[in-house]
């Protein structure tokens, strides 16, 4: 195996994708689980533009080795193509704090940061409130952690969820068409200061007071370091939170939806 492994290696350095990944397949019939191999095939679906098959064989690789940062890097920079910047956030941490000194690492953080900004204050509200940072669903009344499965962009390209709140966001701007045209479809309310292009698609937008400009809060550095923030400037506008809040009491000023029973079978 390793013989054909470094000549695999040796096909897909020269640009023969087609050949190499015959070869690499007929590697996975016999060892399902060579970390490498998945990773490698990962590595050609995002050369050949189909990011989202990359994600998948690359997070089987990282399953099998969570400790490898090359895995990390490169599953980072196919997340962000899909869309994904969170998880292109963490992906590129991760191998930074396995590989301090790995230059593309700290260039695909840069360019998750750049989608939608320092998302670190989310991962840190998310992780000491839920345990996790991200990919988190409280379907069942408690937190489950599954980035695969409840990642924003795997909910949305499945067409799982009914509704969409977007807060501090543009998701619009950035995902596959698959989720966008969801967002489109169902309906999706949008909160922040100014248009975008998911407020475009979106059924409600709320224009909302700028955090830490007219609006208190709190900002993290990158390395994790709470800002708190006073409000420089008064706005005519509620804070995030404030129309969240409002939202909250008016469902929960609504009578509850209940199924009806037919022919008199009862609803269990």
């Amino acid at each position: 195996m390793s013989q054909a492994f470094n000549r695999a290696v040796q096909l897909h350095r020269a640009g023969n994708l087609d050949q190499d990944e015959l070869v690499y397949r007929q590697l996975l019939d016999d060892n399902p689980n060579h970390a490498d191999v998945l990773h490698l095939l990962g590595v050609i679906a995002h050369q050949r533009g189909n990011p989202a098959r990359a994600v998948a064989l690359i997070r089987r690789a990282v399953a099998i080795d969570d400790t490898n940062p090359i895995y990390h890097c490169n599953l980072a920079e196919s997340c962000r193509v899909s869309g994904d910047m969170p998880e292109a956030a963490a992906h590129s941490r991760k191998a930074i704090r396995l590989l301090p000194h790995h230059a593309d690492a700290h260039n695909h953080l840069g360019l998750a940061l750049q989608g939608h900004g320092n998302v670190t204050g989310a991962d840190v509200v998310m992780r000491y409130t839920l345990s996790y940072p991200f990919g988190i669903s409280m379907t069942r009344g408690y937190p489950r952690f599954n980035p695969g499965e409840y990642s924003t962009i795997d909910l949305l390209v499945r067409g799982d969820n009914d509704a969409t709140i977007v807060i501090g966001a543009d998701p619009g701007a950035t995902m596959p068409k698959p989720a966008i045209e969801h967002l489109r479809r169902t309906p999706t309310i949008v909160l922040d200061p100014k248009v975008t292009h998911t407020s475009r698609l979106s059924r409600v937008h709320f224009t909302t007071a700028p955090a830490g400009i007219s609006a208190p809060g709190t900002a993290y550095r990158m390395d994790e370091v709470p800002l708190p923030l006073r409000p420089a400037l008064k706005s005519p506008y509620l804070s995030d939170e404030e129309v969240l809040k409002k939202i909250v009491a008016a469902v929960q000023r609504r009578p509850g939806w209940y199924p009806k029973a037919h022919s008199g079978t009862p609803v269990t």
